[in-house]
Order: structure tokens, then C-alpha cells, then sequence
């Protein structure tokens, strides 16, 4: 049997897929009421809406229906519109009824609407006179661009309903006016008699010509202001009607006027939303509408809309304040939203139903085949489901139930790509109508046949297709001959619904292999692996035509215009192997096992070497490992090849199968790299896209190196090391542990220094133990390093066998070498010199951490010194310092060395403080030489050398150290009185002149024995008795003049005292007698107080000239006549010397005159005078 006889209903017939609100033509009608499926969603939504319109008492009459494209909310609007119309109401209210008897008593319970109560509805339904106007608002409408463009629909359509003007209202509204006189039937006769046309058909093709003669008529039917209805039918011609929701809403109230209390008024609007869009003014305007006309008509008057959206998101869309969303969706209290998840329950009832013998053969083939319908059609996932049972194999059958929720997600997504007409929203947005027209095409396949996903890609699709879409196609056909078979072509067009799915879609239904072999499959023993072969085939072919590419969880897509060029260009790109080892190291290597340049083995850091085949990525190191990535050697090969310290992991071995994946890696990123920067946006954007890929196939890459890399043999020590003999769970820890294992064999001498100083701090501590060591018996690494100098000529360069040591077989760090050759020292087997010159150790420590310093110290074997110098040395040094500083006795020239230079430190020391706390004495020069004698002495670093100094140098050190202790005790003892005495002289030395003549003798011999006596000890006896004499004769003199100063101020300031009184000045306007007594009385400066004495007739004169001018001032600033006071001189000459000699009478006589004259002149100017 073909499936086509399978049907309840012939698959032939004509279904409308998509309800449209304006057909209703009478087949159509019986049509979509006798094949409306109910569903539990339906009976309670239209029941819900029944009994508001017959029950409800409130003003709330908006209801807002929302659902997707094909969702049937049109359908929905229709089945409300035919409930409700008298002429259709009894078969639709009885189709409704019937379909509810039908269902399960679990449906029933579910639902809110009972038999009873949809009886009672329909019952009061009858007893209504209820008038249904129905349009799709996106059809009827002009232009948006008015604010009250909703307004003009509405008017329009009531107009419409009630056999008015629907284009123009001033036209409906000339109409109406002589409707209600009884005059339109003889207004279109007198039409039809003057204009032989038809009023109803060519009414505004004659106003636009005979405005006045069509007016002219009315007049002389109604008298009618002509020229007022002539401009307002002017502005409507010209899109410029004065509209508002006032107008519309008084046509209304006019209207219910004459209609009885239980009218109702529908308005039934479809694709609300659509229209409005983003448009504020149309959303604002709607609101206005349903408020009004909720307000002023209760609930005679209703408005049903549907609309893509709900209502919160359309004012979202508009940009509407959210503070605004309560108020209008409160007049839309009745929401009801339409949901996709019941759809395919339509298409099986009103297409896929089957008959009795359907049924009947769908069960026998169902049972015979169940086990293998079980394992051949798997759930794709929980979205995306398979047939649950029988009865589901049987209701869908030929179609699996999944197709029908993907093809829907299929024309959605290909309407957001722009691959579809804007006229396939009423079409193939439709799931109905797809099914229906894939069905009908497949009617004559036999039972057992099962529709794959490709056969929805047929006429009813291609024939909406845009050229975005068809182009994309064309190219896949074109490219290559074979891509134009039947086979070929199914799987290009599942594969372009599959690939171009939203992404959130695509995510549920990647389109890979299995997925597309799954979608493919048309038979239920359908031979998978040939189906998969050959599907892959197909895909192979057209990834190497650059049609399409593969991707993100290796799902499939078609490359765009750019892609493809860019696709081209890159396999066109020629990569050198010396970059791809590079990119093979960067992007994959040190991700997955950390190639790091330096290693740690037993706490000491190594540099590595690393080489991916021949590319060096590294040139120096420590050891060498070498990665085998593309070299095609066998680990034999590379063992014989590997030098014995080399680690070489055999990658090669299972690199084979990635060489493509990884080459076209390469290719992308080196393209990308080279295109970046010269790429406009759009060939930036493809770039973008591209480096997506290459980032997916490099995770790829990466989980398949490092799975190859678990299964890999390692060379180390010239030996093959099998993956086995290594443990670790990922390729980090296996290559880790390898390297360990590796070190330990090619560093087997490193614990051999794990004693000695690792860190450069404990290497200082160690330094810092002065005492050379008296256990000359060597350590295991003292032995190994003291062997190595014996083998090397001559002197051997610090850093020479540091580097030697750091190498393969010890691994010392540079520290540990350092410290061992310091053990070395201590235990008199090894000396140091620097730029040939000795050093002692713990001057070799400071050095050896300066890397710089390490190529200058030469290392060298410890002198032998016989014990007949030690012994002279120690007499020597004895004599010399006259103290038992060194035993006789000792005979470890080591111990001697340290002794020796540990004592001339300390004098050196001493000796330093000393010249420090002294050097401005005449004496410093015995602790200079002193101190420069035993200082080069105890830097000395070489202990023959310091030896054969001492002895040799006897005689010259005896006196110097002698000298330096007869100071020494001198300054200990009499430094202090020195420095009193010292100070005394520095203070009075210009005192010394106004003493008598012996004691500025005395004064003199003080001066001279602190400037140059270098022995002090030897007159410090006669220089303390010539201090006290000295002091004696300067203290009595200096009080002398002290108390003769102080006598005459004090008469300076009684006399100015007076001198301020008698001119009525107050006493502060005087100098500070205590201030200026103090100042005297702190005078120890003999020439300073004699002086003061001079000064003194000096200060008694400024004073008193700075009393008579404070008394000008004060006078003249009470408007007083003031005097000027002047000091004259009574000697004072014109060149300008205040001395002269009078030898007689004479001589005195002008004198007299010459002082009078001067007076004289003074006086006449008014002022007063003063002598001094």
C-alpha cells in the first residue's frame, strides 16, 4: 500500500495553510471551522473570550493575542470572528462543542471550560445581537505617518460595515447625513443620472473630478454648507483629515444610540504589532483608542488584537517609559498567548490523520519492525525527539516527530538570513502548509518509506527563495559534476537548512555528520554506514571546492562570498617548515607540556636546549632535548643520532594522522598574521571568523598531541625508553617525569655537593667562619674538586671550573663550587689570587658572587712554610709590639697567618681611632705613620709574603711602634688638660698684647709649643704652670676695665634718664640699661672692653640727639613749633679730622671764633645744640 491511501482525508485536497482574515469565502469557511483543531490551550482561551463578551459588565474590552509566525493566532481570531457572526456561529459553536465531547476524560480535567458551561455560553450568545468586524490592520491601512493613523483605520471600517465611504470619512460622513434624511438612495440615483457611474464604485474618482457638481446635488437634497464639506473632502484627498479618537468614539456613541442593551461590537484586528513596529505614535493612538472607547461604551463595544509579540515587549520596542506599561496593558485585561508546542497536533489531525486500514497497516508494519525503528531513529536530544511509542510512529507517520519543531526553526532562521520572500510569512512560515506539500509530493511511496528532512526543501520552499540564498546553492551545484546527483544535492540542502539554523538552535542540532546522516535517512532499514560514507563523500568533495568548511564540534557551514576567497588564498599560502616547528612549539608544545628553558633537579635550575626537529628554539643550555614533531627517523635512527646527554621524546612515532589538520592551521594563522593589517572591515570580519576556526582546530590539536604524546618513546642516556617505563597521566606530568629520570642519569654527581652552600646567602654565612680549618682530611666533593685542579695545569680561573662543574656529570651551582674551593682554603690546600695578587678568603667570598670578578681569581696550590720562619716570625712580632702576641709554640703556619692578621687588624683599628680623634695635633704624624705601617701590613693576603715583611722589616718597625706607645700613653692620660690648655691659648691670644712684656713672652711660648711640638710630653710640666700664670695676669686685667665700663654706662643712663624727664619724654623711649650692662658685663676680650670705654661718649651723644628728635616729632604732631637739635663737635676740621693742637693766644682765639661761627649758624636756623 503507498502511504497516500493511508490518509483519513485526501492528502489532494486544497488547505489553506495560514488563516487570512479577509477570505471567507463559503468553502474556505466550512473548511477552517470543520478542520480547526482544538486543543486544551484553545477550549480555555476561546471559552474565556465567549463568556467576557456575554458575561462581563466592565469597560475592560481589549483582549491582545499573541503568538509566532504559524503559530495560528489568525486562525485563532477567525474561529472568535465565527463564533460570534450570526451567520457562522451555530456551525463553529457546534464544531466546538463536538470536538470537546471527543476528548479524554484527562483533557477534560484539565480544562476550565466543561459541556455545561460552554451550553450555557452558547445559550447566551443567542440571546445577543452581536456585529463582528474583522481586518487585517497592515492591509486596510494607508500611511503610517499620521499619529492617528489607528483612529482613520477604525473610522473606516465602521464606516465600511455600515455601507459608508471606507477610504475617506468626510465622504462616509456626507453619506451618513443623508442617510438619515432618507436621501442617499436618491443622491446615487441623481449621480448615476448626470455621471452614468456607479457612487459606490467611482465615488472618488468623481469628487477628485466634479467636487462641486457631486455637492451641488446634495445641496439640493439636504442643504448642505458647501463649502465646508468641499474643504473637508479637499483635506482628505490631500491625506490632511482632522482626526482624533474624540471623533471616533462619537461615531460610536452615536451609533450605540440606537442599538439595545444587548449589542455587541466587535473589532477583530490581526497582525497589530506588525504595524505598529517601533512606531511610539500608532502605539500611543491604540492605547487612546481602547481607553476611550472602554470609558464612554462599556463593554458594548470590543477590540480583539493579535499581534508577534506580547504587549510588554511592543511598548518595549517603541522606547514607551516602562512607568507606562500598567496603564495600557490594563485595558488589554485579557492576554492570551499562543504557543508553537501544540502544533504538531494540528498537522497530525487535520493532514496526518490516518484511516482504519491506515491504522491497521501502520500496526502490523510498526510490530514487525519495532526494534529496528527503536535503533535506527535515536532522539537527537530532548528537544528534538523520535517516536515515543506506536501511536506516535502511527500519527506522524511518514514524518518523524522532530521534523516538524525543526522546520519551523529552519524558516525562522532562514527569514532572519534574509533567504526567504517577505510574502513567505503567510506560506511556508507555515507548518501546515509545508507538511501538507511535502506529503502530497511523497503520497506514492510504499509503507515503510520514511520522509527525511530534505524533502521539506521543495517547490513550496525554492520558489520563495532569495537570490542571497539561491546564489549559495547555484555555487555548490556548479562546483564539481558530481555535487549535481540526486544524492549529492539532498545532502547540500540538508545541510543548508542544518548549517544556516540560529545559533541557538544550532547549539540543539550541530550540523555534523551523524546529525545530517540522521536527517537523511528515508528508510526504515536504512544501512547507516553506507549512508554515512556516502554523505561524507559528498562533504569531502565540497570542503575541497571551498563551499564549505568545518567547524565548532566538527559541525558543518557554507562560506560566504569573502570566505571563499579568503578559503583560497589560504591554501594557497606556502609556510616554510622552519616557521611551522615554530608555531607547532608555541601554539601546541608549551601548552601541553610546558617547555620551559630552565628545569629543576634536586633544587638547582638547569637551562635547556630545545630543539622541534632540526629547529633550534633555544641555542644554548645545560642539556639538549630534542621534540621529533614531522621527522620521519625511527627511534633507532634518532638514539644513534642523540648525543649521550640528550633527551629526545619520539612524537613522530603518531604524528601522522594530524599533518593536514595541523597544515591548514598554520596556513590560517600565517594568513592572518600577513592580512591584518591592509583588511577593510568586511575582510576583517571574515579574518575574524577564520581565527574563530583556527582557535577550535587548535584545542583539537592540542587533545590530539597530547594523546599521541602519552603513546611516545623517549631516548635518554642513549637508550630507547618505552611509553610504559614513564608514568604520568597527562602529557605534562609523563614528559615531567621523564625529565627527572633523565637528569638523575646525566647529573649522577650532584648530590656529591648537596652539603655545601646552595643559596648565595648560605655561601656569605659560610664565608664569614674566620678560623682556618685543623682537620686537613677532604670531603667526598673536596676530593673530587682538589683531583680536578691537580689534573689541570697551572693556575686555574675561578669561573673555568665553576662552568666545568655546573656541566654534566655534577650540576654544581655556581655556590656550591664556590664553597667547596673555600673548604679547600680553610684546609690549607688551595690559595687564591686576584690580579695577581693574594686574597684572603673571605676577600675570595666577596669576589667569587660578582660573576664579573670570577675570570680575574686564579686558584692555586697552598705554599709550604718549614717551622724555623714560623718561629721568627712570632719573636719578631713579639719584639716589635713588645707583648706576647704569638705562642711560640704554634706551628700551623694557618693558624699563625690568622692570628697574626687578626692583631693588626685590631692596631690598625686603634690605630685609625686614634688618628681620628687627634688629627688636628701636632703629634698626629706619630699615629699617621703608625697606622699606615701596621695597615699595610694587615692587608697583606698572602702568608709568606706577611711573613717575610715582619721578619725582614724589624728594625723599621721597632721605633715606629715604640713611638706610637709613648704617645698613646700620653694621650690617654693628658689629653683632656692638653685640650683645656690648647683652648685657652686659641681664645686669648689677642689678649696676650695688652699684658705686661714677660707674660706676652709667656703667650708667645704657649702659641708655638700647640703648634709644632709633635712630643708633648716632653714641656707639658713648664706648659701648665705658664697657663696658670698667664690666666691670672688676663683675669685681672679684664675685670679691671669690666667694672670701669660698667661705672661710666651707668652714668651714660642716669644722665639720659634726666635729659628724658626735663623734655617730658616717657622712660621706654631710652635704650635698655640692663640689656647694654649685660652686654659688658659678658666681655672677656681685653681690646673689646677698652673699646667699649672709647664708645662711650659716642653713645651718650647719639642717645641724647635721639631724645631732642622723638621731642620734634611728638611737638610737631600736636601742631607745636619744634626745634631741630644738631650735634656739633667742638673739634671739627674741614678735612675732617676731630683733632687739633692750639700753640697760643692766638691761635686760641680763632679756634673760639671759627667754633662760634659754626654755633652760631646752627642757632639761627632754630636749633637747638649739642656739643660732644
Amino acid at each position: 500500500m503507498n502511504i497516500g491511501n493511508l490518509y483519513a482525508k485526501s492528502i489532494d485536497r486544497r488547505i489553506n495553510p495560514v488563516a487570512v482574515v479577509s477570505e471567507l469565502e463559503v468553502e474556505l469557511v466550512k473548511q477552517e471551522i470543520e478542520e480547526y483543531v482544538f486543543t486544551p490551550q484553545i477550549y480555555n482561551y476561546l471559552y474565556s473570550v465567549l463568556d467576557k463578551v456575554v458575561n462581563q459588565t466592565e469597560g475592560k474590552t481589549g483582549v491582545w493575542i499573541n503568538g509566532f509566525y504559524g503559530s495560528g493566532k489568525s486562525h485563532f481570531l477567525k474561529y472568535i470572528y465565527y463564533s460570534l457572526n450570526n451567520t457562522h456561529c451555530k456551525i463553529a459553536l457546534e464544531h466546538l462543542k463536538m470536538s470537546l465531547r471527543e476528548e479524554s476524560p484527562d483533557t477534560l480535567l484539565s480544562l476550565e471550560v466543561t459541556d455545561a458551561k460552554l451550553a450555557e455560553v452558547s445559550k447566551k450568545l443567542g440571546a445577543f445581537q452581536i456585529e463582528t468586524i474583522m481586518f487585517n490592520i497592515d492591509a486596510v491601512s494607508g500611511s503610517v505617518s499620521q499619529k492617528e493613523a489607528i483612529t482613520k483605520v477604525f473610522l473606516n471600517q465602521l464606516n465600511l460595515s455600515q455601507g459608508y465611504n471606507g477610504t475617506y470619512i468626510a465622504l462616509a460622513k456626507l453619506e451618513r447625513q443623508l442617510d438619515k434624511q432618507g436621501k442617499l438612495g436618491d443622491f446615487k440615483s441623481a449621480i448615476q443620472a448626470k455621471f452614468k457611474e456607479d457612487w459606490n464604485k467611482k465615488s472618488a474618482d468623481l469628487i477628485e473630478a466634479f467636487l462641486d457638481d457631486v455637492l451641488q446635488i446634495a445641496k439640493d437634497l439636504i442643504g448642505i454648507d458647501v463649502n465646508s464639506v468641499a474643504a473637508s473632502i479637499e483635506r482628505a484627498l490631500s491625506g490632511k483629515e482632522d482626526l482624533s479618537v474624540v471623533n471616533l468614539v462619537q461615531d460610536l456613541t452615536e451609533y450605540l444610540e440606537s442599538k439595545p442593551s444587548n449589542y455587541r461590537l466587535m473589532f477583530l484586528v490581526d497582525e497589530v504589532s506588525q504595524y505598529i513596529g517601533t512606531n511610539l505614535n500608532l502605539l500611543l493612538n491604540l492605547q487612546s483608542i481602547v481607553e476611550e472607547v472602554g470609558s464612554k461604551c462599556g463593554n458594548k463595544i470590543w477590540i480583539l488584537c493579535t499581534a508577534q509579540q506580547e504587549i510588554k515587549d511592543v511598548i518595549s520596542g517603541t522606547g514607551h517609559s516602562s512607568s507606562d506599561f500598567g496603564k495600557i496593558m490594563a485595558r488589554f485585561e485579557t492576554r492570551i498567548s499562543l504557543q508553537s508546542q501544540n502544533f504538531d497536533d494540528i498537522i497530525k489531525k487535520r493532514i496526518l490523520e490516518k484511516n482504519s486500514n491506515g491504522i491497521a497497516e501502520l500496526t502490523q508494519f510498526y510490530t514487525a519492525n519495532k526494534t529496528t525503528i527503536e535503533n535506527q531513529f535515536l532522539e537527537i536530544n530532548n528537544l528534538y525527539k523520535t517516536f515515543a511509542d506506536k501511536a506516535d510512529f502511527i500519527n506522524t507517520y511518514p514524518f518523524i516527530p522532530y521534523q516538524f519543531h525543526l522546520v519551523s526553526d529552519v524558516f525562522e532562521s532562514f527569514s532572519s538570513a534574509g533567504f526567504v520572500t517577505q510574502g513567505v510569512k503567510n506560506t511556508e512560515r507555515s507548518l501546515l502548509g509545508i507538511t501538507h506539500f511535502t506529503a502530497k509530493e511523497n503520497k506514492d511511496q510504499e509503507i515503510g518509506y520514511i520522509m527525511p528532512f530534505d524533502a521539506f526543501f521543495n517547490a513550496q520552499l525554492t520558489q520563495n527563495l532569495t537570490i542571497l540564498a539561491t546564489n549559495k546553492l547555484d555555487r555548490a551545484y556548479r562546483a564539481d559534476d558530481k555535487l549535481n546527483s540526486k544524492f549529492a544535492k539532498r545532502v547540500i540542502h540538508a545541510l543548508f537548512m542544518l548549517s544556516y539554523l540560529k545559533d541557538n538552535y544550532q547549539k540543539n542540532i550541530p550540523a555534523t555528520l551523524d546529525n545530517l546522516v540522521t536527517l537523511l535517512m528515508d528508510k526504515v532499514d536504512q544501512d547507516k554506514l553506507v549512508l554515512q560514507k556516502n554523505t561524507n563523500d559528498v562533504l569531502e568533495l565540497l570542503q575541497s571546492k571551498s563551499i564549505i568548511i568545518k567547524g565548532d564540534n566538527n559541525a558543518y557551514r557554507f562560506l560566504g562570498d569573502d570566505e571563499i576567497i579568503v578559503l583560497n588564498d589560504i591554501r594557497n599560502t606556502k609556510v616554510t617548515t622552519d616557521a611551522s616547528l615554530d608555531i607547532f612549539y608555541k601554539d601546541i608544545l608549551e601548552n601541553i607540556i610546558s617547555l620551559e628553558k630552565k628545569v629543576k633537579f634536586d633544587d638547582n635550575y638547569y637551562e635547556v636546549q630545545i630543539k622541534i626537529d632540526d629547529k633550534e628554539i633555544t641555542t644554548k643550555g645545560d642539556l639538549r632535548i630534542q621534540i621529533a614533531v614531522f621527522d620521519t627517523s625511527e627511534p633507532g635512527e634518532l638514539m644513534l643520532k642523540a648525543a649521550s646527554n640528550d633527551m629526545v621524546v619520539c612524537l613522530n612515532q603518531n604524528l601522522s594522522g594530524i599533518r593536514k589538520d595541523f597544515t591548514e592551521y598554520v596556513q590560517i594563522v600565517s594568513y592572518i598574521k600577513n592580512n591584518s593589517d591592509t583588511s577593510n572591515k568586511a575582510r576583517l570580519d571574515t579574518l575574524r571568523e577564520f581565527k574563530q576556526r583556527a582557535d577550535l582546530k587548535l584545542m583539537e590539536l592540542r587533545k590530539q598531541v597530547e594523546d599521541k604524546f602519552l603513546l611516545s618513546s623517549f631516548i635518554s642516556n642513549g637508550q630507547i625508553v618505552s611509553p610504559q617505563s614513564v608514568v604520568g597521566a597527562t602529557a605534562k606530568a609523563k614528559y615531567a617525569n621523564a625529565l627527572q629520570k633523565h637528569l638523575e642519569q646525566v647529573y649522577k654527581k650532584k648530590s656529591m655537593a648537596n652539603s655545601y652552600a646552595q643559596t648565595e646567602d648560605s655561601f656569605r654565612k659560610s664565608a664569614q667562619i674566620n678560623q682556618m680549618s685543623t682537620d686537613e682530611n677532604l670531603l667526598d666533593a673536596e676530593r673530587e674538586v682538589n683531583n680536578i685542579l691537580d689534573m689541570m695545569p697551572g693556575g686555574v680561573i675561578l669561573n673555568e671550573l665553576v662552568n666545568k662543574l655546573k656541566s654534566p656529570p655534577y650540576g654544581w651551582k655556581d655556590v656550591a663550587t664556590m664553597d667547596v674551593l673555600l673548604q679547600l682554603g680553610r684546609k690549607n690546600k688551595r690559595k687564591f689570587m686576584l690580579l695577581n695578587e693574594p686574597i684572603d678568603l673571605k676577600e675570595y667570598a666577596e669576589k667569587a658572587l660578582n660573576i664579573r670578578e670570577r675570570g680575574r681569581i686564579e686558584i692555586l696550590p697552598e705554599d709550604v712554610i718549614d717551622r724555623n720562619k714560623l718561629f721568627q716570625v712570632v719573636q719578631t712580632v713579639n719584639t716589635v709590639f713588645n707583648q706576647s702576641v704569638l705562642d711560640a709554640q704554634e706551628t700551623d703556619a694557618n693558624v699563625l697567618f690568622s692570628k697574626l692578621t687578626g692583631f693588626l687588624k685590631k692596631r690598625t683599628d686603634e690605630a685609625e681611632e686614634m688618628l681620628n680623634n687627634n688629627a688636628s695635633f701636632p703629634f698626629a704624624g706619630t699615629f699617621r705613620n703608625y697606622h699606615s705601617t701596621v695597615k699595610q701590613l694587615s692587608e697583606r693576603r698572602e702568608k709568606l709574603s706577611l711573613f717575610n715583611e715582619i721578619t725582614s722589616s724589624e728594625s723599621n718597625l721597632k721605633p715606629v711602634s715604640d713611638a706610637y706607645k709613648v704617645i698613646r700613653e700620653f694621650v690617654d692620660e693628658k689629653i683632656e688638660e692638653y685640650k683645656k690648655i690648647k683652648s685657652f691659648v686659641d681664645e686669648n691670644v689677642s689678649n696676650f698684647s695688652s699684658l705686661s712684656t714677660s707674660d706676652q713672652e709667656k703667650g708667645e711660648k704657649l702659641f708655638a709649643y700647640f703648634a709644632s711640638e709633635s712630643n708633648p710630653q716632653d714641656r707639658f710640666m713648664e706648659v701648665k704652670k705658664a697657663y696658670t700664670e698667664l690666666n691670672k695676669a688676663v683675669s685681672t686685667l679684664s675685670k679691671e676695665l669690666r667694672d670701669k665700663a660698667l661705672l661710666q654706662y651707668n652714668e651714660i643712663f642716669d644722665m639720659l634718664e634726666s635729659k628724658a624727664a626735663e623734655l617730658g619724654l616717657a622712660k621706654n623711649s631710652l635704650p635698655d640699661r640692663q640689656y647694654w650692662l649685660d652686654r659688658i658685663k659678658k666681655l672677656v676680650s681685653i681690646p673689646e672692653l677698652r673699646l667699649k670705654l672709647s664708645n662711650a661718649l659716642d653713645f651718650q651723644s647719639e642717645n641724647i640727639a635721639n631724645l631732642f628728635n622723638l621731642k620734634k616729632k611728638e611737638d610737631e604732631a600736636k601742631g607745636k613749633q619744634a626745634q631741630q637739635f644738631t650735634m656739633l663737635s667742638v673739634v671739627e676740621e674741614p678735612n675732617g679730622q676731630n683733632y687739633v693742637e692750639i700753640r697760643n693766644e692766638q691761635e686760641l682765639d680763632e679756634f673760639i671764633r671759627k667754633f662760634r661761627e659754626r654755633a652760631l649758624a646752627q642757632l639761627k636756623q632754630n636749633k637747638i645744640v649739642g656739643l660732644k
